[in-house]
């Protein structure tokens, strides 16, 4: 699979084969990554903007992302702003509430592959060039050999990169003037299934991380994370990931102690994930929610304690957008750049849950929703609930809990005794079930 990757503005932004994707959750090998973490687009939908806060209870700190692209669907630039809600004093002392928005253009060589990459920062209503930019060099079998990123005072950073004959990643190598160079290298067995996974700094300090992999006849695997400094190697963490019989990450058990006196991991955890009945995951554990529009894309993703895990919005035009990793919420919009599309494998639309309205509220808002004949055997009748949760999934909420006809409804959610932020509300009828998100703001 040919794999372009860039790295800017805190965004990961790919080319990629669409058809070679498989959705979040499910076991992929390669790369040093257990399960997949894409979310895939519904057809003929592009990312549009995506908005993101930090500390949900308590916001402080605001990010948004726009996206542009071409007739053909391609990304050419995408561009995001920073806000904190408390001042922010900059190095010369000076108190901003405002971070000054970035811009990234994506320029493509004949091939359709990303070529190069300038920066330009938002001054007096212009977007002026801050004179970087990221040259991308390829091999003749199509992967990224280098990545090149100047200034007109030379380069400040060069990665490199080098693949074996199946084309797995084996070597990166990255050089900042001035700094120790760091070295990635891998290792792959005869069915392209990583088993070590080492980060040095200088080609051959003492000082390193690495990952060890291994693989049980029915798919599960075993990884153990490990450091080392000057010569004396520390087991830090033990995960054991279960898969099911479609290739679904089903649970993660998880130790951080090791027991040098006995040579035993202690105090496992389990962590475990579920998927709503298209097979998207709605939940990682104890600390990551997913909620979906209409179209089956994800429309926002809640992660209150997971470091480094990020979601990749991938669509069928090549593009993957992976936005910063903190713990928060972050909220997707779409644009649709075709019409008329006949393909849907989106949820049942024997009935509506509507948008509620206000939203923003203080302190009641309307929920409404549509319902036709989706109760059990043919049924006129549906069992139906409306509940809200919180963040965390603890329902704070229960609106309707009732055999219903089919008709429309209307609902008022009074969350005057509840405290500012996100929550979501979900419609159950049979086996029928939609989610939205809702704001309060005091």
């Amino acid at each position: 699979m040919k794999v372009i990757s860039l790295f800017l503005l805190g965004l990961l932004c790919c080319a990629v084969g669409y058809g070679q994707q498989k959705s979040f959750g499910y076991r992929i090998s390669g790369a040093g990554a257990i399960f997949s973490n894409a979310c895939l687009v519904h057809e003929g939908f592009v990312l549009d903007s995506a908005s993101y806060i930090l500390d949900p209870g308590h916001p402080q700190t605001y990010q948004s992302y726009r996206f542009a692209y071409d007739q053909q669907g391609k990304l050419v630039s995408d561009s995001n702003l920073s806000y904190r809600s408390d001042p922010y004093t900059d190095s010369h002392g000076h108190t901003l509430y405002r971070i000054r928005p970035r811009r990234s253009q994506y320029f493509y060589n004949e091939k359709g592959a990303v070529d190069s990459i300038s920066y330009a920062y938002w001054i007096d209503s212009l977007w002026v060039s801050d004179s970087t930019s990221c040259k991308i060099r390829y091999s003749t079998d199509g992967h990224v050999s280098s990545r090149v990123y100047s200034s007109p005072m030379g380069s400040f950073r060069s990665e490199l990169y080098s693949y074996d004959a199946s084309g797995n990643p084996i070597l990166d190598v990255v050089i900042i003037p001035g700094r120790d160079t760091n070295f990635t290298r891998r290792q792959f067995d005869a069915q392209n299934r990583l088993t070590f996974f080492r980060s040095t700094i200088g080609p051959d300090s003492l000082i390193f991380t690495q990952t060890l992999y291994r693989y049980d006849t029915s798919g599960n695997i075993h990884s153990t994370n490990q450091q080392s400094n000057v010569g004396t190697l520390t087991n830090v963490a033990d995960d054991f990931f279960t898969f099911d019989e479609s290739g679904r990450v089903t649970k993660q058990s998880e130790s951080t102690y090791f027991n040098p006196a006995d040579s035993a991991w202690e105090f496992y955890y389990d962590s475990f994930f579920s998927y709503d009945s298209y097979g998207k995951m709605v939940k990682y554990g104890d600390y990551v929610w997913f909620v979906y529009d209409a179209n089956g894309n994800l429309d926002t993703l809640v992660n209150t304690h997971v470091p480094s895990f990020a979601a990749e919005i991938v669509d069928t035009y090549g593009n993957v957008i992976t936005l910063p990793d903190y713990s928060g919420t972050t909220s997707y919009f779409y644009q649709a750049l075709v019409t008329g599309i006949e393909k849907h494998e989106g949820p049942d639309k024997s009935f509506v849950l509507f948008q509620n309205y206000p939203n923003p509220f203080n302190p009641s808002t309307t929920i409404e929703y549509t319902m036709a004949d989706v109760g059990r055997q043919g049924s006129a009748v549906s069992e139906v609930r409306l509940v809200v949760y919180d963040i965390l999934g603890r329902q704070v909420a229960e609106l309707v809990n009732a055999r219903q006809l089919p008709g429309r409804y209307r609902v008022t959610f009074d969350g005057r005794k509840l405290a500012s932020g996100v929550y979501f509300y979900q419609l159950q009828a049979g086996r029928y079930h939609d989610t939205k998100r809702l704001l309060i703001l005091r």
